[in-house]
């Protein structure tokens, strides 16, 4: 399968990001969905999977600590979505 370049692209995107808030996010080993008005981040590391919570207004608006965080993730669901409308 061939590699969609805009996706490939935008999938590092994320990695700096997650790096930044490694260290308060905690280990997990279930992954519910988040309560209402939260987001949760999964990071995927060597390590395991580790979570951070977050209130979900100020992360989508942009003023909040981990808003950086969700648009990077959020650019790899844009393209994802692209390329598999492209695939139709």
């Amino acid at each position: 399968m061939a590699a969609h370049r805009p996706t490939t692209r935008f999938s590092s995107r994320p990695a700096p990001a997650a790096e930044r808030h490694y260290e308060e996010a905690v280990p997990v080993t279930s992954f519910p969905y988040p309560p209402k008005e939260k987001v949760l981040f999964y990071l995927s590391t060597c390590e395991g999977v580790r979570a951070i919570s977050a209130d979900g207004e100020p992360t989508y608006s942009g003023t909040g600590k981990h808003s950086a965080l969700f648009g990077a993730g959020q650019s790899v669901v844009t393209e994802l979505r692209k390329a598999a409308e492209q695939k139709r």
